[in-house]
């Protein structure tokens, strides 16, 4: 069950001092990765397809790290008969995100550059 960050960042932290923090960006990710090992906030992710040869399936786990056994997926993104560069994405609600108890692993399938924007 994925959870939308409605009022909390850490118990201890007010909303208006976490949504004041920017959101980051990773940069171009081409293999699976861990985004972020602590708790955090998935805000969206940006799958880019490399080539127009294969399928594309990108998966972001609230896992601090690559030991993914019953860790909860939080987003998904598929691309199927995949277009030269063509672009498919995952937002988040814009203010809340989506929580990440865990941390923030990121599960890369296919030839394609991903963009995660997280808290």
């Amino acid at each position: 069950m994925a959870r939308t960050n409605y009022s909390r960042w850490e118990p201890t932290t007010r909303p208006a001092s976490r949504d004041a923090s920017p959101w980051v960006a990773t940069g171009a990710i081409t293999a699976s990765a861990v985004v972020k090992n602590a708790p955090g906030i998935l805000g969206g992710v940006l799958v880019t397809a490399e080539d127009a040869g294969g399928d594309i399936d990108v998966l972001v786990y609230d896992s601090p790290d690559s030991t993914l056994t019953s860790d909860e997926i939080l987003a998904r993104i598929t691309v199927s008969e995949q277009v030269d560069h063509f672009q498919s994405s995952f937002s988040a609600p814009a203010r809340e995100g989506v929580q990440a108890e865990n941390g923030l692993y990121l599960n890369i399938t296919g030839d394609c550059q991903v963009i995660v924007y997280y808290k």
